[in-house]
């Protein structure tokens, strides 16, 4: 059961930094690792984020929980409490002296997140949002692509960074690690379609793979790939929870 952070267990704020998962979400989420499934949330947000804000701890008798932060670059593991995190891409830091001519360029106020891993652009904040994210991403786009730097449109945001990974490939990887049959993967994002396709691989491929859109309130933020892909569609992390819930009841019963 792999599970997206942003929308899909926690609403998304105008500060990006203050989402927190929603507690019935997280009881839910946690719940079915007690009963032998695999609980993965792979994200763009740091692990460390995803595991202080979602109180996700270590010990013989807690669900283990694996974060799969900045896009798979870190990796936490709620039954060892540990966190692996490489250096960041020396190109960010030529993005972070970059940034504020080009945003003066495009002329968008957008909120500026520093991951570390990787640098957030938000334009929620501004008057007209989707033209915000409009105006911003050309003079945006080019510089990235000449420092080694992907920039990926998200909801209403435009991130920078390293190329070569993604949600789709980290999540393959863990998949790996043991023999699992069936996933089952809810999501919110443009970031999310690599997971499509490799869903959409094992299934051809004799696996099982359900792929649950977390839709989002405004359709100005749909992503139209994750939408038309998904076989079921909820209303955020709300029904992300129910759910979650109703796949716990029919869990009942059954041995890790």
């Amino acid at each position: 059961m792999a599970v997206d952070f942003d929308d899909t267990l926690a609403p998304i704020l105008g500060d990006p930094a203050a989402a927190r998962p929603l507690p019935r979400v997280m009881a839910v989420l946690t719940a079915p690792a007690g009963r032998g499934l695999r609980v993965v949330v792979p994200t763009g947000r740091p692990a460390e984020h995803v595991v202080r804000t979602a109180m996700l701890r270590s010990g013989p008798d807690e669900p283990p929980t694996t974060v799969l932060g900045h896009h798979g670059l870190q990796r936490g593991d709620s039954a060892t409490d540990r966190l692996s995190s490489p250096p960041p891409h020396p190109a960010l830091e030529q993005g972070r002296a970059r940034r504020p001519r080009l945003l003066a360029q495009s002329g968008v106020p957008a909120r500026i997140e520093d991951k570390t891993h990787g640098l957030s652009l938000h334009t929620r904040c501004c008057e007209n949002p989707p033209a915000a994210l409009g105006l911003m991403e050309p003079p945006v786009r080019a510089p990235a692509g000449d420092l080694g730097l992907r920039a990926e449109v998200g909801r209403l945001v435009l991130e920078l960074r390293p190329d070569g990974i993604d949600k789709g490939t980290v999540l393959a990887a863990v998949l790996a690690e043991r023999p699992t049959r069936s996933v089952l993967y809810a999501g919110d994002d443009l970031a999310d379609p690599p997971v499509v396709r490799l869903l959409s691989d094992r299934c051809a491929r004799g696996g099982t793979g359900v792929l649950v859109h977390s839709a989002p309130m405004s359709e100005n933020e749909v992503g139209p790939e994750l939408a038309s892909s998904c076989a079921l569609r909820v209303s955020g992390p709300d029904g992300v929870a129910a759910l979650l819930a109703a796949a716990e009841r029919a869990l009942v019963g059954r041995r890790p």
